[in-house]
C-alpha cells in the first residue's frame, strides 16, 4: 500500500510540475497569450496539452494504483476511472444494469477508438408514457462530455444519436431543463433548435 501511495503522490507532483510549465510559459510568450494558445506549434500550446492530459489520466490511473494496493477488484474502479470528467459520479453497477434494462430508457455514448473505446460523453434520456397523450415524449436527463473532449463536435453527434432514437420510439417531443446561469449550455440547444419557455419554475421534492 505504501508503493501505491508514493506512486500517487508522485503523479500529483507531476500535474504540479506540468501545471508550473504552462505558467512559466505563459509568461515567456513574445506574442499575446491568444495568438500563442493558437498555434499548433507553440511551446505553450504544448504545454498546456501536456497539463490536460495528464490531469485526464492521472485519475483514473490513481484509482487503478490504489485498486492494486488495496487488493480491490479491478473493474468496477476501471468503470468508474473511464467515465470521470463525463458522469458527475462514479457508476453504480446496480442503477446501471436497471436503467439499461428498462425499454423507456435511453443511452447514447461517445467513445474514442484510438483510445481502446475510452467513453469520453453521453447523452441519457427518458420515453414518458402519459393517459391523455397520443405520443410519448423525451426528456432528456443528464448530457455530459470529458473536458478534453469538449467543443470537438461530440456533443452535437451525442444529442442528435439521442434525437434518432426517440423519433424511431415515437416521441413526438423533447425536453429538458437547464440552469438559468448556464449560458454555454443555453446557446448549446438554441444551436440545436431547442426554444426555452419564456418563464418556468424547477420544484424539487426531497423523497428520502
Amino acid at each position: 500500500m505504501a508503493i501505491a501511495l508514493l506512486s500517487v503522490g508522485l503523479l500529483a507532483v507531476l500535474v504540479f510540475l506540468l501545471g508550473a510549465n504552462v505558467s512559466r510559459e505563459r509568461q515567456s510568450v513574445a506574442v499575446t497569450q491568444h495568438e500563442a494558445e493558437a498555434d499548433p506549434k507553440s511551446s505553450l500550446r504544448k504545454a498546456i496539452r501536456a497539463h490536460g492530459n495528464c490531469i485526464e489520466y492521472v485519475p483514473m490511473l490513481s484509482l487503478m494504483i490504489l485498486a492494486l494496493g488495496l487488493r480491490l477488484p479491478l473493474l468496477p474502479w476501471w468503470i468508474a476511472a473511464l467515465m470521470l470528467g463525463v458522469f458527475d459520479n462514479p457508476i453504480n453497477a446496480r442503477s446501471a444494469k436497471a436503467f439499461l434494462a428498462d425499454g423507456n430508457h435511453m443511452l447514447v455514448v461517445a467513445m474514442d477508438e484510438e483510445r481502446d473505446n475510452l467513453v469520453v460523453g453521453f447523452a441519457s434520456g427518458v420515453k414518458m408514457l402519459h393517459p391523455d397523450k397520443d405520443a410519448p415524449e423525451l426528456f432528456i436527463n443528464e448530457v455530459g462530455v470529458a473536458p478534453a473532449y469538449q467543443r470537438r463536435g461530440v456533443a452535437t453527434a451525442i444529442m442528435q444519436a439521442l434525437f434518432t432514437a426517440a423519433k424511431k420510439a415515437r416521441c413526438r417531443i423533447g425536453w429538458l431543463a437547464v440552469d438559468e446561469d448556464n449560458d454555454g449550455a443555453l446557446a448549446f440547444y438554441k444551436a440545436l433548435g431547442g426554444k426555452p419557455p419564456e418563464r418556468q419554475i424547477h420544484i424539487d421534492f426531497e423523497l428520502t
